[in-house]
């Protein structure tokens, strides 16, 4: 059996690369969530207070992501994550 030539294998990825440049491109759609500073804080309640906070926690950002995530959502956190802030 013949090898290729490597100049026929070079027209071959050239015609294809060019092929696929020529293709219309899809367009889709992308929503991104982004969080930062959330600090651990993972239930609705201010521990300074003793009480039920009304909002900042993990809880209520999760139903948050869960109301509003589509398939083409990317969820991004900007950091102190797991950082825990404390109060005295």
């Amino acid at each position: 059996m013949k090898k290729a030539s490597p100049l026929f294998l070079a027209l071959v990825i050239v015609l294809l690369c060019t092929g696929f440049a020529l293709a219309e491109p899809e367009t889709v759609s992308l929503r991104i969530l982004a969080t930062s500073d959330l600090h651990g804080k993972l239930m609705p309640w201010d521990y300074a207070l003793n009480e039920e906070s009304l909002s900042g926690s993990m809880t209520q950002l999760a139903a948050a992501v869960k109301a509003c995530r589509t398939e083409n959502t990317l969820l991004v956190d900007a950091g102190d994550t797991i950082s825990v802030t404390i109060i005295v």
